[in-house]
């Protein structure tokens, strides 16, 4: 009875010894460096609560009417492009119907 309980607990001992390298006591960076990002958006918030709301230059990038024709062609395409690779899906149906 005692040899079967010692191989017990050496099988146990195996088995978890892997996660044992998951609990070390050395903090990460990401741990370090927990929320600062939060913090630094609180901070900004409090400091400057309308800023969000402040009429701002927009980025540099397409106007509007080159923006609405280049997703209306990207629409098209993909639409396009559907309809050309449908085919009918095959299914299979497992444990219905009656017996």
């Amino acid at each position: 009875m005692k040899q079967g309980r010692t191989t017990q607990l050496a099988i146990q001992l195996l088995a978890f010894a892997p996660l044992a390298g998951c609990s070390t006591p050395f903090s990460s960076r990401v741990d370090e460096h927990w929320g600062e990002a939060h913090r630094a958006n609180v901070s900004q918030m409090i400091a400057d609560p309308d800023a969000g709301y402040r009429d701002r230059e927009l980025p540099p990038g397409l106007d509007p009417t080159t923006g609405t024709q280049v997703i209306e062609n990207h629409r098209k395409r993909q639409a396009a492009k559907g309809k050309a690779g449908q085919s009918k899906p095959t299914i299979f149906n497992i444990g219905t119907g009656a017996r």
